[in-house]
């Protein structure tokens, strides 16, 4: 879930340009927040200590690519959803 959030959060950037075209250089901040989120969810799979308190187990190179594509329903739903606003709301 950790996952699919940080890939929805780009789409989050504007409710009515489409992810694709805002320069990811406007949002220093936000990548580097979602790196590093990221960064502390793998961590977390593979630090004994936490895999033990969170109950995690690391997930393999199929797992993540699985999640991926679980993720890209969430793109292509969103830019749906921003094209029909901006057609039916042309000024907001």
């Amino acid at each position: 879930m950790g996952f699919i959030q940080n890939i929805h959060v780009f789409n989050c950037r504007s409710e009515t340009v489409s992810t694709f075209r805002v320069p990811l250089s406007r949002n220093w901040i936000l990548i580097l927040g979602v790196m590093l989120a990221q960064g502390i969810h793998i961590g977390a799979m593979h630090i004994q200590f936490m895999q033990t308190v969170l109950r995690l187990e690391p997930i393999t190179f199929l797992e993540w690519v699985e999640v991926l594509i679980l993720a890209v329903p969430l793109l292509i739903v969103m830019e749906i959803f921003k094209r029909i606003r901006t057609r039916h709301h042309p000024g907001a």
